[in-house]
């Protein structure tokens, strides 16, 4: 009776595991099984159509890189994250240890930013001149309908928590209230002539009652809590151009991408096995 009972939960789970691994669709002949889905589910915190529209975008977004030939190189890579760095007044090396005390991994970081490459390189071959290039007059109506995201503040009032131990941080991070006679704090005001390009990025980037990430501090580690960012200006127009033209560039390329993956999704052969 009992070799019948164990042969019947070895069954069972055996049925279980499959179902798991079974299929739940097929687009254009890539198939998804309903782990994919479960485990999208679980990992974002989405809903069951949330997680298949992802799913479905990421194999016609993959299906087109491969149609176009579309590729980005370590050479590519490395030339455009030299830019970024430069353009927050760091050397590379200096930007990738700012990004991994962010991210925890640097590769992390490099995926995402490959990843978008890659979207910037597609729509160039899919827009074929249909994207309106914006002028001044569209520039400026941006710049004046979003001038929240153009302040910067000069007087930055914070909280300084230094410690030679990480988990330490962390741990104050999860609760602001708990206090550890081996972690120094120190109230500090900064203002923005005063910042190096590292703490720009990490102060200019972190919003008022907010954490920084950790960042090494010679043989020991820091986090800034930001208590108050005061004397706000506004940067003027002329020095906004730049990122205006490629915020506004950004939201018209991923308006013509949607409407061109909608349009895929309709034309797309899927079959729904369960």
């Amino acid at each position: 009776m009992k070799k019948i009972l164990a042969g019947l939960l070895f069954s069972a789970a055996l049925l279980n595991a499959g179902l798991v691994n079974a299929i739940a669709m097929i687009v254009n002949e890539k198939p998804i099984t309903l782990y994919d889905i479960d485990e999208r589910m679980l990992s974002k915190g989405i809903s069951k159509e949330k997680a298949v529209g992802e799913i479905i975008d990421e194999i016609l977004f993959d299906q087109e890189i491969k149609k176009h030939g579309v590729g980005i190189d370590i050479f590519e890579l490395n030339d455009y994250l030299e830019q970024v760095a430069a353009a927050n007044g760091m050397e590379l090396h200096t930007f990738k240890s700012v990004v991994k005390q962010q991210y925890g991994n640097f590769e992390i970081f490099e995926q995402e930013t490959k990843k978008r490459l890659m979207k910037d390189k597609l729509t160039s071959k899919i827009i074929r001149g249909n994207l309106k290039i914006a002028d001044d007059e569209d520039m400026k109506i941006y710049y004046d309908n979003n001038s929240n995201k153009y302040n910067i503040a000069n007087k930055l009032e914070v909280i300084k928590y230094t410690s030679n131990s990480r988990k330490e941080l962390q741990a104050v991070r999860a609760n602001p209230m708990l206090r550890s006679k081996t972690i120094k704090q120190e109230a500090v005001t900064y203002t923005q002539k005063s910042l190096n390009p590292q703490m720009k990025y990490l102060l200019n980037e972190t919003n008022e009652k907010k954490f920084t990430p950790i960042v090494r501090l010679g043989n020991s580690f820091a986090m800034l809590y930001i208590k108050k960012k005061s004397d706000i200006q506004m940067i003027s127009f002329e020095n906004a151009k730049n990122s205006i033209f490629e915020a506004l560039m950004d939201d018209r390329k991923n308006k013509y991408l949607k409407e061109y993956f909608d349009k895929l999704k309709i034309t797309a052969d899927i079959e729904i096995v369960r």
